[in-house]
């Protein structure tokens, strides 16, 4: 069931829905902005790396753990470990023992990745600057919220699912 521009609105067409509108973009943004050659994707970190790289940076004063990029980021296990299982293969990051528990490692990013996460980060603050470029600031604070909200809705029906 698809929704149209008015509240309740019924639409059969899968390209007006919304799933359909933000694949669309996402694939617009992508081709748009992220065709580099070969070169340059090796060099620069993959947007799943970037926000580990991001949430690390943003918690510097505090030793994190593949369980907490699970739950902050919300990505699964599987997901996590392959990710950062690549970074460290790339010299991201290290994974070092923990004192308190041998049994756990942090993780670990080393000043190189620092440099390129700085880097990239004005690339995507550039990005988002041409993106919204023209709409009021009024109109993002709502897209934000819908956003956000379609966010909780997801963990509503994951914890449906749960339950079931």
């Amino acid at each position: 069931m698809y929704y149209g521009d008015e509240v309740g609105e019924e639409v059969n067409d899968v390209e007006s829905g919304i799933f359909y509108e933000l694949k669309s973009l996402e694939q617009d943004i992508f081709r748009t902005f992220f065709n580099l050659d070969e070169v340059d994707k090796k060099k620069m970190p993959a947007p799943t790396q970037m926000r580990i790289i991001g949430y690390m940076l943003n918690h510097q004063d505090k030793d994190i753990f593949q369980r907490d990029l699970e739950e902050v980021l919300k990505l699964s296990r599987a997901t996590v470990s392959e990710v950062l299982q690549t970074m460290e293969r790339n010299g991201l990051i290290s994974r070092e023992v923990y004192e308190e528990d041998s049994r756990v490692k942090k993780v670990v990013l080393n000043q190189m990745t620092k440099n390129i996460f700085e880097k990239k980060k004005m690339y995507f603050q550039n990005i988002e600057k041409a993106l919204t470029k023209d709409i009021k600031v009024e109109d993002l604070d709502v897209f934000k919220k819908v956003i956000r909200q379609m966010h909780e809705n997801i963990e509503y029906i994951k914890e449906e699912r749960k339950r079931i």
